[in-house]
């Protein structure tokens, strides 16, 4: 895969096709004119300590035990992934193609940002955080490109990168990411995940929007492994003892512009558009969780009106 200096050449139909000035519907993100549409939900985490259990959330309510719990260390934690439709099952709510998390899950908050940001315990002791924004879980990314590339007729793709993740591309200033120190002062590491050639050089703007652009093969993404061989794998952070990691595309077409896919940064969900047959296969993965969307979808966190 390899950087294109012209990404607003590639990018130049998506311009033509997102909505300007924002609507409100998905398509302030994603292009319109696609036959189908499908939501891939973005799975959540869980953990839960092998020895007790978490105190009570919220947090803000239950500080003191919490502080108290972490003192004493947890040093044995299982994992997992908890799907939408699961976590609906949790409390009585139904997964359905406009579903919101805060919706899902109870949420008694009635603004974006408290929604998202709270978790909730299971009645097994599991803590279920929200869903990521803007990027799709990299073990899922696989069986999603193998689906694209079985109903393609080219391998030639464009991926693109917002520009606005932390230490993708250099600052303004010339400096990279700030780390906190053991005692809380700042320690720049230097540099950017990206080159200061592609730091430097010009974005496809969208609307609100500024990508870098790369140009590669959907087999590229196929592969388990993908996030080692991507050019904007993150090792810098590896540097500091990370597990090896590449940022989720946010917006990955076919050459021929047959589909494309979004997972906008302030979205929990990645949206596929293309050909109905497309659309069914993505839906019909069993490692993926999506639903077919109408074009016009509104996704935002007050979208869900079956489970007000």
């Amino acid at each position: 895969m390899e950087w294109v200096g012209d990404g607003a050449d590639a990018g130049r139909w998506l311009v033509e096709r997102i909505d300007d000035p924002w609507r409100g519907s998905m398509h302030d993100v994603v292009p319109r004119g696609f036959p189908s549409y499908a939501r891939v939900f973005h799975p959540t985490d869980a953990d839960r300590p092998m020895a007790g259990q978490w105190p009570p959330l919220p947090y803000a309510r239950h500080l003191r035990a919490w502080d108290a719990f972490m003192t004493h260390g947890v040093h044995d934690v299982e994992r997992r992934s908890v799907s939408w439709s699961e976590a609906a099952a949790m409390h009585g709510t139904t997964w359905h193609p406009l579903a919101q998390w805060g919706s899902l899950v109870r949420q008694t908050t009635d603004t974006w940002e408290s929604s998202v940001a709270d978790e909730f315990l299971s009645a097994d002791g599991w803590r279920v955080r929200p869903p990521q924004q803007g990027q799709l879980d990299a073990a899922v990314w696989p069986h999603l490109a193998r689906t694209l590339a079985a109903h393609s007729d080219t391998d030639e793709i464009f991926v693109a990168l917002w520009e606005g993740h932390g230490a993708l591309v250099e600052s303004t200033s010339g400096t990279g990411r700030v780390f906190l120190s053991s005692d809380g002062q700042a320690a720049a590491a230097g540099g950017a995940v990206l080159s200061r050639e592609i730091s430097a050089a010009p974005r496809l703007q969208l609307p609100n929007r500024g990508f870098v652009v790369f140009r590669g093969t959907i087999g590229e993404l196929s592969a388990d492994d993908w996030p080692l061989d991507v050019p904007w794998r993150d090792r810098i952070a590896e540097s500091y003892g990370f597990a090896p990691s590449a940022l989720s595309p946010s917006i990955v077409w076919s050459s021929d512009q047959a589909w494309v896919t979004v997972s906008e940064v302030d979205l929990d969900s990645t949206v596929v558009g293309g050909p109905p047959a497309l659309i069914d296969a993505v839906c019909a993965v069993e490692s993926i969780e999506a639903l077919p969307i109408d074009e016009g979808a509104h996704l935002d966190w007050d979208a869900d009106k079956v489970n007000r």
